[in-house]
């Protein structure tokens, strides 16, 4: 929990700077033909340290503004209390929070992800590093949301928008994932 704190602290402090990256940073080159996205080649919600806890209950409990409740096993999280940083929605049932992908799969993938091997793209789909990658959401807010960019899609909640925009931002950069002009623009709106 204090590591989402103290994100959310550096990520507003962040709002306040202006920040640029390039629209089209280094990264491979997209083919002429850009590969199929293809969600399996993706492995999610894997146990990374082996505790039987997958990434979607790692992110629930870490997320949970109490003290989640487990099963029997300590394997799955039963219930907690999750807002919905898109929404403001609180939900108190696991089943109906989903763990959005800040940045898309799929987005990933238009975005050089496609050139990734599959143990990459696995590290990516379970990132747990950056507390800011995986966000747990209501079931509803992440499917609209979908694999829409920023220049599609922007949370409800306008209070949000710039750092939602920061973190979009950060996690292209540090996986070193393209920005198109659009997204570049949209998140520059987002932030001013």
């Amino acid at each position: 929990m204090r590591w989402v704190f103290l994100s959310l602290a550096l990520l507003a402090a962040a709002c306040d700077r202006p920040r640029t990256i390039p629209a089209n940073p280094a990264g491979p080159t997209a083919p002429a033909a850009l590969p199929a996205y293809n969600r399996a080649d993706w492995p999610q919600w894997i146990d990374q340290d082996g505790d039987c806890q997958d990434t979607r209950q790692e992110v629930l409990m870490e997320e949970s503004l109490i003290a989640p409740a487990l099963d029997a096993r300590g394997c799955r999280v039963v219930a907690g209390r999750w807002r919905d940083e898109y929404t403001g929605a609180v939900y108190t049932d696991p089943n109906d929070v989903e763990i959005d992908h800040r940045v898309p799969l799929a987005n990933a993938h238009r975005s050089g992800g496609w050139s990734w091997d599959r143990s990459r793209k696995r590290d990516y789909a379970n990132d747990l590093l950056d507390p800011q990658h995986l966000v747990a959401v209501g079931a509803e807010s992440n499917r609209i949301k979908g694999d829409k960019g920023p220049d599609a899609w922007r949370p409800p909640l306008r209070e949000n928008w710039c750092r939602y925009a920061t973190t979009w931002r950060d996690i292209k950069q540090r996986w070193d994932l393209s920005v198109t002009s659009d997204e570049d623009r949209a998140l520059s709106e987002m932030c001013s």
